[in-house]
């Protein structure tokens, strides 16, 4: 039985499961007969709403039910979500197309064109173990070749032929990717084939492998590409390595399950569909349980678990990490454990607690570390507190404790509770795969500009990796909104909206985000000039206006800071995009400064063009030496 903080546990044999509530009353659109698909990492769900099954309607939103957009299309096969936040969507011809999750289309492919002729019989995606962002896609056609892409976003399609000797449809197919190399198995009833990129199909054979006129219908390579789950006509799942070589466990499914395709949930559970509302798991012993749901649900697997959704309520379901284990599990005697009750009983004062400190007292930095592990991985703030609580007593019992782990937790605690109330269910384990830069990108692209910009203050994010760059996608959206509104654009309120919010953030190069304003077209460029006014560094402003041609504010500037590095880059700049004489009537002339360098210049180039620019200039008197100089040379007009 679990304690009063593990009453969401569930054994299965020794190992136990947790089901997390994660949100009520969220309202999502689902309908029977929809497609779904949530992306990895707790990011958004896409739920695809059709009456007659050629017209649909894509509702993308967040865990919490808070919509980001809908947009329509025709003849929808498939949905798919990339681990960078892409929504891929197939349709029946076999083409494909990439959306962000507002609905913007990014792409529009098709892994072969004649695939729209002859259609096709299996696609899937699929994940790469040397890589925490990349998504792959494979497409089979009806002639059975395969199409491969390793990564949707950067594509780069390889094919491998069909077989010569198979005349029906394949039983199965999964692809795996490890060590650099993609590999597809493919089963025909109980016989194996494997091919990879630059090579072909070859049949495999091994002992594992059943021989008893059954079939293999249906594979699933785990999460990180480990192992892959043969289900077998015959009840039972055989969990091999990704290579075929070794079979690790055999398991036999005492029910039939709705769905013959295993779930991964973590690494040693697999699960499958039971009912509309049941959800099997198994652990790789062979243990069983099955969790009941008050209504049909939806459900993906992820990096930790299994994500469930219907309509009001949306759950995670994972294996209990080890340390919350020790630390909360009812029969534990680990110094977590202890410590977690010493922190109980001193809050009842009881005398106990001392007994509970003095058991652990050689073992209390292993107790503290468990606490604030379990504290990362529990989703309830209040147990959160707790844990760290307990944590806290032991570090204070333990004087030589680091205490840079301890305040690390602490930060992520709030990260990940500030995130959980934007919409963003990750777990901690998440968090370690995914890296705190790339949640910060997730949450930046989902328009939660206030939670990124807390998050880099909490984890002491240098500002020109987080603030600064958070800010300036801020600003790319203030401008596609202000160009979307169909009004005109004034400049000066644009500019005004941008100072109040970079106020706060003394570092802030005026020059990128002006140079960002600059970039989304000529109805910015007022804005741009507005805002690279209020830059203090003058070199970065004579180098946007010069990006901008704005030649003369930037020979002004140039001119005006008496730095000869800055006038020289101007003057290069103008010899190599500028008609050398109108630079020198036009504008030279008015910078005495730059026209004095400029003069040394072209001393060095070419003394026709120094005498040039002296009677542009009206000077008679370098005339003059000028002419002496020459004569006394043998040249000139008195030579």
């Amino acid at each position: 039985m679990p304690t009063a903080f593990s009453n969401d546990w569930y054994l299965l044999g020794p190992t136990p499961l947790r089901k997390i509530s994660l949100y009520k009353n969220t309202n999502l659109p689902f309908q029977e007969g929809c497609r779904f698909a949530s992306c990895p990492y707790g990011g958004p769900i896409a739920i695809a709403q059709s009456d007659d099954r050629t017209n649909w309607n894509i509702i993308i939103c967040n865990a919490k039910g808070n919509v980001f957009c809908s947009f329509a299309v025709t003849e929808l096969y498939k949905l798919f979500w990339t681990k960078c936040q892409k929504l891929v969507v197939v349709y029946l011809n076999g083409e494909i197309r990439l959306y962000s999750v507002f609905g913007e289309e990014l792409c529009v492919f098709d892994m072969n064109k004649k695939i729209r002729d002859i259609g096709f019989i299996h696609v899937t995606t699929f994940n790469k173990q040397d890589s925490n962002l990349e998504t792959g896609l494979a497409m089979m056609d009806n002639s059975q070749r395969l199409f491969v892409v390793n990564n949707i976003v950067h594509r780069l399609i390889w094919t491998l032929s069909p077989l010569a000797k198979q005349t029906h449809e394949p039983s199965c197919l999964t692809v795996v990717h490890t060590g650099g190399r993609t590999s597809v198995v493919v089963c025909y009833e109980e016989q194996f084939f494997v091919g990879a990129q630059e090579s072909s199909f070859e049949a495999v054979v091994e002992e594992w492998m059943f021989n008893e006129g059954g079939s293999y219908v249906a594979a699933q390579s785990s999460w990180d590409q480990s192992k892959i789950a043969f289900f077998h006509t015959s009840k039972c799942v055989q969990v091999t390595t990704s290579d075929l070589q070794y079979l690790l466990h055999t398991i036999v499914i005492s029910s039939s399950p709705q769905s013959f395709t295993p779930q991964w949930c973590g690494s040693d559970v697999l699960a499958f569909r039971g009912s509309l509302n049941e959800l099997i798991f198994y652990s790789m012993a062979g243990d069983e349980k099955t969790l009941t749901f008050s209504q049909p649900f939806w459900h993906n697997a992820d990096s930790d678990g299994i994500r469930l959704f219907y309509q009001n309520e949306s759950f995670l379901v994972t294996v209990v990490p080890a340390d919350m284990e020790n630390v909360l599990g009812l029969v534990s005697n680990k110094p977590g454990a202890f410590l977690f009750d010493a922190h109980e009983r001193l809050l009842n004062r009881e005398y106990l607690a001392f007994d509970c400190l003095a058991n652990i007292y050689k073992q209390l930095l292993q107790g503290v570390d468990q606490c604030l592990n379990a504290a990362a991985h529990h989703f309830d703030p209040s147990v959160q507190k707790k844990l760290v609580l307990s944590a806290s007593v032991g570090r204070a019992t333990f004087p030589k404790y680091d205490n840079d782990k301890f305040v690390y937790i602490i930060s992520i605690l709030r990260c990940l509770n500030a995130i959980r109330q934007f919409g963003l269910p990750i777990s901690f384990s998440e968090l370690n795969e995914l890296s705190l830069s790339a949640l910060v990108d997730r949450v930046v692209e989902l328009r939660g500009w206030p939670i990124a910009l807390k998050i880099c203050h909490v984890m002491a994010i240098p500002p020109e990796q987080g603030a600064i760059r958070i800010m300036g996608h801020w600003t790319h959206n203030l401008l596609e909104s202000a160009a979307k509104s169909g009004k005109p654009i004034d400049s000066q309120i644009l500019a005004n909206k941008i100072f109040n919010q970079f106020v706060k953030l003394p570092d802030t190069s005026y020059a990128d985000i002006a140079e960002i304003v600059f970039n989304k077209g000529k109805n910015f460029y007022e804005l741009a000039k507005i805002l690279l006014e209020r830059e203090v560094d003058i070199s970065r402003q004579v180098k946007m206006h010069l990006k901008f041609g704005n030649i003369e504010t930037a020979l002004e500037l140039a001119d005006k800071s008496r730095l000869p590095n800055l006038t020289y880059m101007v003057i290069s700049h103008l010899k190599r995009t500028e008609n050398p004489y109108e630079v020198e009537r036009l504008l030279l002339r008015r910078t005495p400064h730059a026209a004095q360098l400029y003069q040394g210049s072209k001393r060095e180039d070419s003394l026709e063009k120094l005498l040039a620019l002296y009677e542009q200039q009206d000077d008679f008197l370098r005339q003059a030496l000028h002419h002496l100089s020459n004569s006394q040379q043998g040249f000139g007009k008195f030579g």
